[in-house]
């Protein structure tokens, strides 16, 4: 297909696949979790089945033109109101989320496990260090 409508999508798609690149090399983090679905039986309301959504590469060119719409707004808005521009923190997650890594890291010989905090102090102090490689990102205290 030829039509305008197509010419256009491949272009879009074409420039996600760039702006998704270019997020990956300056360090972003790629986070892929299917969604899941269950079939549930309509008696005992027992899961029978698990269906996992398929997802589809105009799932990713959204996503890349949502990402970038969000980046935009929050550097005009550092660019004009920087004393209110705002930086969302997430918190550490809980130690518990990396009991599968750690088990499967003491697993492997020669691997030296600190502590939990360790290992998030490390993720925190690589990704600080990609962020501030970034031009795309500024602190504001």
């Amino acid at each position: 297909m030829n039509d305008d409508i197509t010419v256009s999508l491949r272009g879009l798609n074409k420039l996600a696949k760039i702006l998704k690149k270019k997020r990956i090399d300056n360090g972003a983090l790629t986070l892929s979790s299917p969604e899941v679905r269950f079939h549930m039986d309509s008696e005992t309301h027992d899961p029978i089945d698990l269906q996992t959504k398929e997802l589809r590469e105009t799932n990713s060119m959204v996503e890349e033109f949502m990402l970038l719409a969000n980046v935009s707004v929050a550097q005009k808005i550092y660019d004009e109101f920087p004393e209110f521009a705002l930086l969302r923190k997430h918190p550490a997650p809980p130690p518990s989320n990396y009991d599968i890594l750690v088990k499967a890291a003491k697993s492997k010989a020669g691997f030296f496990y600190r502590s939990h905090e360790f290992i998030i102090k490390s993720c925190a102090f690589w990704l600080a260090g990609r962020l501030s490689e970034s031009d795309h990102w500024k602190s504001v205290s």
